[in-house]
């Protein structure tokens, strides 16, 4: 998920950084529930 916003970003000129790597530990952590606000929040810059 994070390299698709990351290219989502890149393809409707907005800063999103990709945050591949940060998902997988949260998830690993049983932090799930960040990584859905942290997804919701690249959405809403998309939105913009």
């Amino acid at each position: 998920m994070g390299k698709k916003m990351h290219e989502a970003g890149k393809e409707r000129n907005v800063d999103i950084t990709d945050n591949s790597v940060l998902y997988i530990v949260l998830a690993v952590l049983g932090l799930s529930i960040v990584n859905y606000c942290l997804i919701q929040s690249d959405l809403n810059k998309l939105a913009e």
